[in-house]
């Protein structure tokens, strides 16, 4: 994703930073080279920024910048969320004023983990923002943050796509499954749920595979001379909804069987 980069740093030599970004998307790799890359530029005290041999280059690739707040789920014990109480935290580091450089950075991890009361505090400090703070959200599913921060952050998307071939997923035993589920009635959906969540430890393994073959449904359906719109998005919302709920099934503590039974009525 080299134009993120470089649509970054464009904006902060035109004076023109946006004070939010979210980082949406599955490739965390490339989120995280993008950050690392970026706050080196910022923090640089070089001409030529970034040089990556000063103190503040070597601060931000380390990890331990004084101007830089990294907030992770786990950090008070609650391992599945971002806390209220570490985005208070967090309000009171970025009313000190910065140390060494001209920014303040709040990068929040898996912003997608915050509860909602935490999303409420961090919707506050985005609608007045300190000095010259910038926050970057890391998330996988923009859809799980609030639409009221969604709208106060820039979002840049990293996503990378293994390549998928209808034919060999059609033989997945969770594919054929779901296959057979699209002609069942809703009481033997919901029995499949009840039966799967019962095995929790198999639900990751489960939605991946259905979320693969949408995909190679997807790119089938492109292929063809006139496509379906209206399948397509239908496909896509599945996705987008089984992705968000297999994010939240592991990040939380939400029943598996009202989540799958969710996923199971939205085809």
């Amino acid at each position: 994703m080299k134009k993120h980069l470089e649509f970054l740093l464009k904006s902060e030599v035109l004076g023109k930073l946006s004070h939010a970004y979210i980082f949406s998307g599955n490739d965390k790799e490339k989120k995280k080279d993008t950050v690392q890359k970026f706050l080196q530029f910022l923090f640089c005290a070089d001409k030529k920024r970034p040089c990556k041999k000063c103190n503040a280059c070597q601060a931000v690739e380390y990890g331990r910048h004084p101007d830089i707040t990294v907030i992770t789920p786990g950090q008070e014990g609650k391992s599945k969320e971002i806390t209220v109480s570490q985005i208070r935290g967090l309000n009171a580091k970025l009313s000190l004023g910065a140390w060494q450089g001209p920014y303040k950075v709040a990068i929040l991890e898996d912003a997608h983990s915050m509860n909602l009361e935490a999303q409420s505090a961090l919707l506050k400090l985005l609608e007045e923002p300190k000095g010259n703070t910038v926050f970057i959200l890391l998330c996988d599913h923009v859809s799980l943050l609030l639409h009221t921060i969604q709208s106060r952050a820039q979002e840049l998307s990293f996503y990378v796509f293994s390549p998928v071939v209808l034919s060999e997923i059609i033989l997945r035993e969770n594919v054929k499954d779901f296959v057979k589920m699209q002609r069942m009635s809703l009481y033997e959906r919901f029995a499949f749920a009840k039966e799967l969540a019962d095995s929790p430890e198999r639900i990751p393994e489960v939605l991946s595979d259905w979320i693969s073959f949408m995909r190679a449904r997807i790119l089938e359906e492109l292929a063809k001379k006139e496509f379906s719109r209206e399948k397509i998005l239908r496909m896509k919302h599945f996705i987008v909804l089984t992705q968000e709920i297999a994010t939240v099934l592991n990040q939380t503590n939400a029943q598996p069987r009202l989540a799958l039974e969710q996923i199971l009525i939205s085809f």
